[in-house]
């Protein structure tokens, strides 16, 4: 793999085609557990029905249900031409780089910490016609450590795991490894500035439906400002604002909610105030200018 260094100064191991930055690299120790419970988490997954899914990705830039926002975010999937481009999936099981495939992307990189998960991304993929004519490369390693060189990709994908990442040194990565004038579209869990105080009570209700403490960390304003120093061209889209904490709140006194809200109620970006499990979505995109 000429060209990547994970500034650790070791060799990097690899297995079935995953590139392994993190066994070798003493800085990323400290995940070892996070790793653990995500190969368990994927290892629990019906990989057929994620299959399914994953066929008919098109359908999430249609705007279908909840993903309306991601249909105005980005064009549809096929409408956006990605041949010739280097493109970055962050996380999951390879619904971005079917999306990226589909697009006409044929120079390919998967990024996540969880070997599992590549290898489910990888027989999620065999599924699709236009992997034969790809290369895909599997990097394990995490978003804050990013082993791709400087301004490398032309366009970063991530749907539901940026919010598992230390946006501080992740945001800032995600810059590094762009190109200038590429640019990057993520759809992430949101908590509203009224409930940021009890955000660990939030973690707590959300454990019994999968969502590990240890890792659940949804964006709020202060990464919303990370994102926008960063890339000051960009566009947002904040749904559902109202936390079903405030359900009360919301009936009982409108003002009331207001006022919790206000923070969230005077950004550009909010399209919708609505009930969501203890929490809303962000949808993001950003464009590197320099």
């Amino acid at each position: 793999m000429p060209g990547l260094s994970c500034g650790c100064g070791f060799t990097v191991p690899a297995s079935g085609g995953i590139l392994d930055f993190i066994s070798n690299d003493p800085a990323c120790n400290a995940l070892q557990e996070e790793i653990e419970t995500w190969d368990e988490d994927v290892s629990a997954y019906e990989t057929s029905k994620l299959r399914e899914q994953i066929v008919d990705v098109a359908g999430y830039f249609r705007g279908l249900g909840e993903h309306r926002s991601a249909a105005r975010m980005l064009p549809a999937m096929g409408q956006l031409d990605l041949r010739g481009k280097r493109c970055l999936e962050v996380g999951g099981v390879g619904h971005c780089l079917a999306m990226m495939l589909k697009s006409g992307c044929t120079d390919l990189y998967h990024l996540e910490v969880s070997a599992e998960s590549q290898r489910l991304a990888m027989r999620n993929l065999a599924a699709l016609p236009e992997t034969s004519g790809a290369a895909i490369r599997y990097l394990q390693a995490p978003a804050e450590k990013i082993p791709l060189p400087d301004a490398s990709v032309d366009f970063l994908m991530a749907l539901g795991t940026y919010h598992h990442t230390d946006r501080r040194l992740s945001v800032p990565e995600i810059h590094r490894v762009l190109k200038p004038g590429g640019f990057f579209y993520f759809h992430e869990g949101y908590i509203g500035t009224a409930l940021l105080p009890f955000k660990w009570l939030t973690r707590a209700a959300r454990k019994p439906f999968g969502f590990h403490p240890g890792n659940d960390n949804p964006l709020g304003r202060a990464d919303l400002a990370i994102l926008n120093r960063h890339f000051p061209v960009h566009r947002f889209e904040i749904r559902n604002v109202l936390d079903i904490a405030a359900f009360a709140v919301r009936y009982v006194s409108p003002a009331l909610g207001r006022r919790m809200y206000r923070a969230e109620m005077n950004l550009p970006g909010v399209t919708a105030v609505g009930i969501d499990f203890l929490k809303g979505t962000v949808h993001y995109s950003g464009q590197r200018t320099a």
